[in-house]
């Protein structure tokens, strides 16, 4: 809670708390040659970028240093099939977030 003083008024406020991980986008998408991820994070921590298949075969899963701020991730699609994948990205501290990417 955030208590400010003026004058002789005591204003209480709840803090909003600022989100420590957002995937910002995909792209391109579809592709056929490679995507970048791009990540926000509001503190250094490690990340893990899973790619699953739409039966739920892991294709690929790879660990990434976020830094604080706009982090870029490219991620090399060539070899994969044509199809539709899930792109999971999952933080050190348990949050996650799934994306749907295209390749033709």
């Amino acid at each position: 809670m955030e208590m400010l003083l003026i004058g002789n008024q005591l204003i209480l406020g709840v803090e909003e708390n600022e989100p420590l991980f957002a995937v910002e986008g995909i792209y391109p998408n579809p592709t056929s040659d490679k995507v970048t991820l791009s990540i926000y994070s509001a503190e250094n921590q490690i990340g893990t970028i899973k790619i699953l298949d739409l039966n739920g075969k892991v294709v690929q899963v790879q660990s990434t240093t976020l830094q604080i701020g706009d982090n870029a991730i490219d991620i090399n699609v060539q070899p994969w099939a044509n199809g539709i994948y899930l792109v999971q990205i999952m933080t050190e501290n348990g949050q996650q977030s799934t994306l749907k990417l295209i390749k033709n």
